[in-house]
Order: C-alpha cells, then sequence, then structure tokens
C-alpha cells in the first residue's frame, strides 16, 4: 500500500485549493505510459482515499495500489519549488 507523508498530503491539498477544485473532487493516481499521472477526479467506493485536514485529497483505485506497492510519497524541494515525488 502506498504510504503518503503529511507533507505530500498537505501539498495535494494545496493543489486542490490552487485548481478550485469542487467540491467532493480530489487528485487520482492513474497509470500513464509505465508510469503514473495525476488527474481530478471524484472518489469511487472501491478507491482507497487520503486525507488532509477533514478532506480527501488523494485517491488510488486497486489497480494503482497495487503498481505503486510498497512506494512513498513524498515532496521533495526542487529549483521550481515543492514538487511530489515517489520513492
Amino acid at each position: 500500500m502506498l504510504t503518503v507523508t503529511e507533507a505530500a498530503s498537505a501539498h495535494l491539498a494545496d493543489m486542490l485549493d490552487k485548481a478550485d477544485a469542487p467540491d467532493g473532487h480530489a487528485i487520482r493516481v492513474v497509470p500513464a505510459q509505465g508510469s503514473v499521472a495525476l488527474r481530478l477526479d471524484e472518489p469511487q467506493p472501491q478507491d482507497q482515499e487520503i486525507e488532509h485536514g477533514g478532506k480527501t485529497v488523494l485517491v488510488l483505485d486497486t489497480q494503482v495500489q497495487e503498481m505503486l506497492g510498497q512506494r512513498t510519497l513524498d515532496v521533495d524541494q526542487t529549483e521550481s519549488g515543492p514538487a511530489l515525488a515517489l520513492k
């Protein structure tokens, strides 16, 4: 199961705020050509949901959960600012 650090969940919440995401939407991790991508979506009943501040900020379906295995989602500081990183 994917581990999401506190820094990553806070960063996801900030991303949702900046995107002016509709209520009930979160960031979904989706497969993308051998890697993963992020998109805005509504949680589905079978999803794993990650919350921050009482709000769902990240959702993962079963396929993505298996694909990511025991990895950790964290935040790295880059030249252009904080960025999500799978470790």
